[in-house]
């Protein structure tokens, strides 16, 4: 039987709250526009401070200047954030990015960078699924924001995704599949019979985030080398 959360874990889960809660009202500001419609494909979120400086990160780490990787993962946008997700406990992603790049580690690195756009889509498809589950909210007014949470995770994780694909192709395409079976019961999907079932868009959420939290349990990095692989876990 799983303790009963202390008044400190209790804290700590209400400042994830409302952190997660801030991120979502401001993507959803940044992705609001009379032209958006329910099908993500029309709902691109443009570049912002994080991506740019991921873009950046990930040049230098081609070019092997590790000395200014580093910085740009500190006092940036980029390493604000790495901090704030690392600063709700485990996986220490913003630690992960810092070591990789210390032992003058590209692919360490990437990978790191990788986990940590996971963590933001893990957070962004958990606001997804409260909007979803807000009653105060109208139906359509439940999916057009939870649609809108979506196409924001998964423009992040689209900077990330051939990462994954390298290390383990069947685990990139379960996340694929994942958000194209949350996208369809959101309503959101091409296909013309797709309709907003909000019985179904919860569960495919809920199954979504657990999804990525088993491919983030499969990467961390001092996992035993026999463990690595996402496929074992996601068979």
């Amino acid at each position: 039987m799983a303790a009963a959360p202390t008044p400190n874990s209790r804290s700590v889960c209400a400042d994830v709250r409302r952190s997660s809660a801030l991120l979502a009202a401001m993507l959803l500001a940044a992705l609001a526009s009379p032209a958006d419609a329910h099908h993500l494909g029309t709902i691109v979120p443009r570049d912002d401070e994080v991506t740019v400086a991921f873009k950046r990160v990930r040049s230098l780490l081609k070019e092997g200047r590790f000395d200014l990787a580093a910085r740009e993962c500190e006092g940036t946008p980029l390493g604000r954030r790495l901090a704030e997700v690392s600063g709700r406990g485990a996986p220490d992603v913003q630690g992960e990015v810092r070591a990789a790049i210390a032992r003058g580690d590209g692919p360490g690195a990437e990978q790191a960078l990788m986990r940590f756009f996971l963590v933001v889509l893990r957070g962004l498809v958990g606001e997804a699924l409260r909007r979803a589950n807000d009653a105060g909210l109208p139906g359509r007014a439940q999916a057009d924001q939870a649609l809108k949470l979506l196409a924001a995770g998964w423009r992040y994780y689209n900077l990330v995704d051939y990462i994954l694909y390298q290390r383990d192709a069947k685990a990139a395409l379960r996340i694929r599949l994942a958000f194209e079976d949350a996208e369809f019961a959101l309503g959101g999907s091409r296909a013309p019979q797709a309709r907003y079932d909000a019985a179904a868009a919860r569960r495919a959420l809920e199954e979504f985030r657990g999804l990525l939290a088993q491919i983030l349990e499969a990467t961390m990095p001092a996992a035993p080398r026999s463990s690595l692989t996402c496929g074992a876990l996601l068979a």
